[in-house]
C-alpha cells in the first residue's frame, strides 16, 4: 500500500505523465515538414478547381443565353471582358440592350481568356438558339488560371456549348 501513496519514506519519485520538450519539438518539426510538402499541392488543387468551376459557370451562362434567345424570340449576346488584373466577366444582354441575367464574374484564380476568332469579344445566339455571326464552324476560346492551366470552351454553329479540360476541344 505504501508504494501507491508514496508514504514509505522512499526518496525515489514516481514517474510523471507528459511529454518532454524534445518529443514536442520532434512532433512540431514533422508537422512542419508535412505542411511544407502539402501546401503546393493544395494551391495547385484550388487553382484547378477554380478554373473548372469558372469554365462550367461560363458554359452554363452560354446555355442560359441560348435558351433566353429562344424564349424571348430575339437575339441574345454574351460579351466577355476582363483578365489580367481585372476579373474575367461575362455579360448577357438581349437584342434591345436589356440585361438577361446578372453578369457572371469568375473567381480571381481565372486570370485570362483568349479572344474569339477575328478578335471578337462576344457570342450571339438568334431566336432559334443558333450561334449567329462569326466564322462558320466551331468557335473556340480558352480560359487560363494563375498556375498556367488552360481549359477550352467550344460553341458549335448550332449553338451547343461544351468545354474541355484541355487547351483545345477536339
Amino acid at each position: 500500500m505504501c508504494h501507491l501513496l508514496n508514504q514509505c519514506g522512499n526518496s525515489a519519485r514516481t514517474p510523471q505523465g507528459g511529454f518532454t520538450l524534445i518529443e514536442l519539438m520532434v512532433v512540431v518539426a514533422l508537422v512542419a515538414i508535412i505542411a511544407i510538402l502539402a501546401v503546393p499541392n493544395y494551391l495547385e488543387w484550388t487553382a484547378k478547381a477554380a478554373l473548372k468551376d469558372g469554365t462550367q459557370e461560363l458554359a452554363n451562362t452560354m446555355n442560359l443565353a441560348r435558351m433566353a434567345a429562344m424564349n424571348r424570340n430575339q437575339t441574345v449576346t454574351v460579351t466577355f471582358s476582363g483578365g489580367g488584373t481585372a476579373r474575367v466577366q461575362a455579360t448577357v444582354i438581349d437584342g434591345s440592350g436589356g440585361t438577361v441575367i446578372p453578369p457572371v464574374v469568375l473567381r480571381r484564380e481565372v486570370i485570362a481568356w483568349t479572344s474569339l476568332p477575328a478578335g471578337s469579344t462576344s457570342v450571339t445566339f438568334n431566336s432559334l438558339g443558333l450561334r449567329s455571326g462569326g466564322p462558320a464552324g466551331n468557335l473556340q476560346f480558352t480560359l487560363q488560371n494563375n498556375r498556367g492551366l488552360v481549359y477550352a470552351m467550344q460553341i458549335t454553329q448550332s449553338g451547343k456549348v461544351r468545354w474541355c479540360a484541355a487547351p483545345a476541344c477536339s
